[in-house]
């Protein structure tokens, strides 16, 4: 009998009904047991690989969509902050210029005399 193989010993049945089973392994030289390619464990490895490839591929684009609208909705905010500022200004000047001082400025730049003021154009 081979020493790296160990076998039960036999019952008293007629016929041999015992598995073999390699023996352990030995160290190999400078002590380190010997390594051996674990095919269960790699196949595991690579159908986990495998999965995690394919929800990858499948996620992928909509990642890509995510944060594209989230760099979109961004820049519409501060869009919309830069709007909204800008009107309040315009409804401030709007406001300013529905007085009557300010009515009477405008007309006054424009040309505008009041009733009884004279007008006089100087002329080079």
């Amino acid at each position: 009998m081979s020493p790296r193989v160990q076998t039960s010993p036999p019952t008293g049945r007629s016929a041999p009904n015992y598995r073999l089973r390699p023996a352990p392994r030995r160290p190999g030289p400078g002590g380190a047991a010997a390594t051996r390619i674990r095919w269960d464990r790699l196949g595991r490895l690579l159908l986990i690989a495998t999965f995690i490839v394919m929800i990858g591929a499948h996620a992928a684009p909509d990642a890509v969509r995510w944060f594209q609208a989230r760099e979109s909705s961004e820049r519409q905010m501060q869009e919309l902050r830069m709007l909204e500022k800008e009107n309040r200004e315009l409804k401030a000047r709007s406001a300013q210029l529905k007085t009557p001082a300010a009515a009477e400025q405008q007309a006054r730049e424009r040309g505008m005399v009041s009733s009884g003021e004279i007008s006089y154009v100087v002329a080079r």
